[in-house]
């Protein structure tokens, strides 16, 4: 066979193998199981690409020489870069495993690469630009490296009840939706909720009025669309706060400041912990 009819099948086979890695990369993302277990979750198209480059190496020996051994070396070199995290991608023994098979294949065509290139050749400048264009084509299809990350647990935080007396109390009422009569649902929650919280403890809670407030309620209150409630509590003094919520799973508003009271009141008189296991004793 001629050197020319050789080259092109050489090359016509070299495309051949990319497209088809190129497709079972395709075809593993968008179809089912069975073709993921069909082209091994890519190793098939890695195989694909390192027999692409063998077969560039095949149909430029002459042209290489020696240098041909660089094209030989560059999936373990590639992989080797991936491991050691200095390239993008994901390290697999798999892929140095296949890449193994597939140049071990091409093996004893290498060991008859003449050592001497013709003339006119420049091996280095072959070798150069095929190892480039065939590292571009292996860290664009590079999958990113796998690293799994655990959030670090907040620290538990407790907080002892309030020791003063009286604890000076603002409120802070909005809703997540659009509360009809707002300041009139407003004003009867002030009133509903510090009568609430003086029935539960006389004399331990009076209104911030002109003064600094010991204790900053900001309460949300939100319904689902069929109409039951639910709220959230901010609370926070001044070394210390605490967040709690309540599901939308209230029928009346009442009971829910009911609750939003007594709550509130533990908290005061208890004191809270946040990000604990349970139990917790603050």
């Amino acid at each position: 066979m001629k050197q020319s009819s050789r080259r092109y099948l050489f090359l016509s086979f070299a495309a051949l193998a990319l497209v088809a890695g190129l497709a079972s990369y395709v075809f593993a993302g968008t179809s089912g199981g069975l073709i993921r277990i069909v082209f091994g979750a890519g190793h098939f198209a890695d195989a694909c690409w390192c027999l692409s480059l063998c077969l560039v190496h095949a149909a430029f020996s002459k042209e290489l020489g020696t240098w041909g051994w660089s094209l030989w070396s560059l999936p373990f070199l590639l992989e080797a870069g991936q491991g050691l995290a200095i390239l993008p991608g994901t390290f697999d023994w798999s892929d140095i495993g296949v890449y193994a098979v597939v140049t071990l294949f091409f093996t004893p065509f290498f060991l008859k690469v003449p050592l001497r290139t013709t003339r006119r050749a420049m091996p280095g400048l072959y070798a150069a630009v095929i190892c480039s264009v065939f590292a571009l084509l292996a860290l664009s299809s590079a999958t990113p490296a796998h690293t799994s990350y655990t959030p670090k647990p907040l620290p538990c935080v407790t907080h002892k009840g309030l020791a003063y007396s009286p604890v000076l109390t603002k409120i802070n009422l909005s809703g997540s939706y659009t509360m009809k009569d707002l300041s009139g649902a407003q004003r009867f929650a002030y009133d509903y909720l510090f009568d609430q919280l003086v029935m539960l403890s006389p004399g331990r809670y009076k209104l911030s009025d002109g003064v600094t407030p010991n204790l900053h309620l900001d309460i949300t209150i939100n319904t689902d669309s069929y109409q039951h409630y639910g709220a959230t509590l901010n609370m926070y003094v001044s070394d210390g706060s605490v967040y709690y919520t309540w599901a939308t799973d209230y029928i009346t508003v009442q009971k829910l400041y009911d609750d939003i009271a007594a709550k509130i009141n533990v908290f005061v008189s208890y004191g809270w912990c946040s990000n604990c296991p349970s139990p917790c004793n603050p």
